[in-house]
């Protein structure tokens, strides 16, 4: 491999046990990857990203045949670090205001890595990271696209015309927070029946707590078995999944809807009872027909590390700024 990549950048995908990143070339191809136990609480998220980025950056040197980095004439050279991180990020500046599995002190995270590197360095909330690595990776064909994360919140990642889309203000995305039943359980957003009460990890474990192991394998296994309670149980959820979908579809009418997060490794059952939710909302509005979900949705591959791929390749996406408005920052609860 040696002397044929000019240019190599480093996608970090931070998550609140564990800490991904990779080194990709010019085309996208990964050289090296490294995973390391994220050490939470403000000094420890930078040095963990810092640490994840030289493991990985000496893996990928000693695979081009050198000992050490060289700067020299037609040698590799890192050009960027994106970093993907849960919770409240400004995407124009890399502050990290909030991330509460992480503490609340990540907030400089940006500066700390490029002052290590001496490169560019571009910080953005996880899911839109996400996004990204699955428009470049999964669907490249696609110029719409939302990545919905089912994890511990509910999230999605927007792609329009081949761009992150945040809204004004950054919120974009923030689905988790839209209201399906005004009558549901009470979120900690204040609301009562959000998306995240009803379809998250924290929902599945609220709907069907187990003494033991995950609940949604729990209420699959009772749900094949036969168990009524379990049965129901299981297709409300993926009901509940189908009505977010239709609410995507209808605002942003994406042509590909790529399903991810920690839920999604339930798998193919995951996405049957989805479409079974699709099919009943079908069978009570033509307008829900002419939707065609069905074919617009997509398990995320879970051998891509989409999250640190797409991170490598946030300094390629360009940042519009509104001078006339302030831009909050952007906070996804899909981690």
């Amino acid at each position: 491999m040696g002397g044929r990549t000019s240019a190599v950048r480093v996608g970090v995908d931070v998550g609140g046990t564990k800490t991904l990143c990779v080194v990709v070339d010019e085309s996208g191809t990964i050289i090296a990857r490294v995973r390391e136990p994220t050490l939470p609480w403000e000094r420890s998220v930078s040095a963990t990203v810092i640490l994840a980025v030289n493991k990985t950056l000496d893996m990928a040197w000693s695979r081009f045949g050198r000992r050490e980095r060289d700067d020299g004439p037609g040698e590799p050279k890192l050009v960027s670090v994106g970093i993907g991180i849960p919770g409240m990020v400004d995407h124009r500046t890399g502050k990290v205001h909030q991330a509460v599995n992480l503490g609340s002190g990540v907030g400089d995270i940006g500066d700390a890595v490029r002052d290590a590197f001496h490169v560019p360095v571009t910080v953005d909330n996880d899911v839109n990271a996400a996004a990204m690595g699955v428009y470049r990776y999964c669907c490249p064909g696609s110029r719409e696209l939302v990545f919905l994360n089912l994890g511990t919140g509910v999230a999605a990642g927007i792609v329009l015309q081949g761009r992150l889309f945040r809204g004004m203000s950054g919120v974009a995305g923030e689905i988790g927070h839209v209201p399906l039943d005004p009558t549901g359980a009470l979120c900690r957003c204040g609301q009562r029946g959000c998306a995240e009460t009803m379809v998250s990890g924290h929902a599945l474990s609220r709907i069907w707590p187990v003494s033991k192991g995950y609940p949604g394998e729990d209420l699959l296994l009772r749900a094949r078995d036969g168990e009524v309670r379990a049965v129901e149980v299981w297709h409300g959820f993926g009901l509940n999944v189908a009505r977010l979908i239709e609410m995507i579809t209808a605002t942003f009418d994406p042509a590909d809807i790529f399903i991810g997060g920690g839920v999604s490794s339930i798998g193919d059952p995951l996405m049957r009872v989805i479409r079974h939710g699709i099919s009943r909302l079908e069978s009570e509005s033509s307008f829900v027909r002419s939707l065609d979900m069905c074919d617009r949705i997509h398990l995320a591959d879970q051998d891509i590390p989409v999250g640190a791929l797409g991170a490598a390749f946030l300094s390629e996406e360009p940042v519009a700024l509104r001078a006339s408005h302030e831009i909050r920052p952007s906070y996804k609860q899909g981690e």
